[in-house]
C-alpha cells in the first residue's frame, strides 16, 4: 500500500512572553470543513489525512522544542520529557545563521513525527554558498520517498524563499524519477484571512503544477515537432486544436515532409484562435508563428 507522505516547513513562531516562544493554535478549514485548532499546519495535516511518513524543513533556529512537546503531548502529558524539551528549546533559541546544521534530540523528534520521519535542517539562505547548498537537501529529500508514495506539501511556515526551493523538487519528480511519485496536493495557510474570515484556510496550489506541464510540452513542440503533450493537455480546451496537434506529431514521426507541409499551413491558423485560459494562447502562438 502506497504511503502518504507530508513535506512540510516550519518556522520560528511568535514570543509569548520574553522568556518564552510558542507557536500559537490557529483553526484550520480545508475547503468546507474544519479541522480544528493546531500550533502549526502539518499537525492538521497529519492528522486529517493519516500521514505515514513527515519530513519536516527547518533552520536550526526553528521551534523544533515546540513540534516535540505537540507530538508527545499528544500521546500522553508524561510522555514529554522536560529535560529534552528544554535541551532543544535552549539550543535552538540560540541558533542563528552562523550555526552548524544540529540540533539536540533529533532522533527523539524523528521519533514522535512517526516511522521514517525525517527532521531536515537548512541553511538561512542569506548567500549564494547557502542557496545552493539549500538546493542540495531539498533534492536529496527524494531519497527518503519510496516508490508509488502520496506526496503532500506544506510550503505555509518560515521562509518565503523555501516555496522555491520545493518546486525544484516537485519538478524533478514529476518529469525526471522513476519513482513514480504522486503529487496530490500542495497546500498553503492563508493566515491573511484569518481576521477577516476567523479561522485560516488551506488553500491548495497544485494547479502551479500544470503551467510546468505546458512549459515541457511546449519545449518539445518546438524542439522537435512533438505535439503530444499539448494535444493531452489542449483537450479541455478545443478538441479540434487536439486532433490537429496529434496528426502533426503523428506525420512528424513518419516524415511524411508533403503532408507536413500541409498541415503545418493548418497550425499556422491556431494564431488567431481563441482559449478558455490565457496559457494556449502564450504557448501555441510563438511556436505556429514562427
Amino acid at each position: 500500500m502506497a504511503r502518504k507522505v507530508l513535506i512540510s516547513f516550519l518556522g520560528t513562531g511568535v514570543y509569548e512572553s520574553k522568556e518564552k516562544r510558542t507557536y500559537r493554535t490557529t483553526n484550520y478549514h480545508l475547503e468546507d470543513e474544519e479541522l480544528g485548532e493546531f500550533p502549526f499546519m502539518s499537525a492538521a495535516l497529519k492528522k486529517h489525512y493519516g500521514i505515514d511518513t513527515t519530513l519536516l524543513i527547518g533552520t536550526t533556529h526553528s521551534m523544533w522544542e515546540e513540534v516535540y512537546r505537540w507530538y508527545t503531548s499528544k500521546k500522553s502529558p508524561s510522555c514529554t520529557n522536560e529535560d529534552v524539551y528544554l535541551d532543544i528549546a535552549d539550543a535552538c533559541e540560540k541558533a542563528n545563521h552562523k550555526s552548524p546544521l544540529a540540533i539536540p534530540h533529533k532522533e527523539s523528534i524523528e521519533q514522535v513525527l512517526g516511522k521514517d520521519s525525517k527532521v531536515v535542517l537548512i541553511k538561512y539562505g542569506i548567500n549564494e554558498t547557502e542557496i545552493k547548498e539549500n538546493v542540495n537537501i531539498i533534492l536529496s529529500l527524494q531519497e527518503h520517498l519510496q516508490k508509488n508514495d502520496e506526496l503532500i506539501v506544506d510550503v505555509t511556515h518560515s521562509f518565503r524563499s523555501l516555496p522555491m526551493y520545493m518546486m525544484n523538487l516537485l519538478i524533478y519528480l514529476k518529469n525526471v524519477s522513476n519513482k513514480n511519485i504522486s503529487i496530490s496536493h500542495i497546500y498553503y495557510g492563508m493566515f491573511e484571512a484569518r481576521t477577516e474570515l476567523g479561522f485560516v484556510p488551506i488553500i491548495d496550489l497544485k494547479t502551479i503544477m500544470d503551467v510546468n506541464d505546458w512549459m515541457i510540452g511546449a519545449y518539445s513542440f518546438s524542439q522537435f515537432g512533438n505535439a503530444y503533450t499539448i494535444s493531452r493537455l489542449m483537450k479541455d480546451e478545443n478538441r479540434s486544436v487536439t486532433t490537429l496537434l496529434t496528426e502533426f506529431s503523428n506525420l512528424m514521426n513518419l516524415n511524411y515532409l508533403f503532408a507536413i507541409q500541409n498541415i503545418a499551413q493548418r497550425l499556422s491558423a491556431l494564431k488567431n484562435m481563441e482559449y478558455n485560459t490565457m496559457l494556449p494562447q502564450l504557448i501555441i502562438n510563438p511556436i505556429v508563428c514562427d
